[in-house]
């Protein structure tokens, strides 16, 4: 961010806790994306970035109720960047699981 950035998230160099089948799961899943997509969301990545408040409220003006971060800040354009980290494996316990009401989409 002292650098000029309006987006700095992070981009993970390994996966320690995951099965080879999960790694390429989502590395398929991802470059998939990348080649359906006209726009570059960054591999390897999570939701974990630090945004500047003009990129905050971009997103903020954005109709979609449901928003995929990932893609909706790339498609944004503002200037970012990534720092790498190495992810440990999973201290305890599963991820949870969200269950969504059809619903509550409509």
């Amino acid at each position: 961010m002292q650098e000029g950035y309006e987006v700095v998230y992070a981009k993970r160099r390994s996966r320690k806790d995951k099965s080879i089948l999960k790694k390429i799961a989502y590395k398929t899943f991802y470059r998939i994306l990348a080649r359906i997509s006209q726009i570059d969301i960054p591999l390897d990545t999570g939701d974990f970035r630090i945004l500047k408040r003009c990129v905050v409220d971009e997103l903020n003006r954005m109709p979609e109720q449901h928003k995929f971060l990932r893609g909706q800040i790339a498609w944004l354009g503002f200037n970012q960047t990534y720092i790498e980290y190495d992810r440990d494996a999973r201290a305890a316990g599963e991820p949870g699981i969200r269950i969504v009401n059809y619903f509550d989409w409509l």
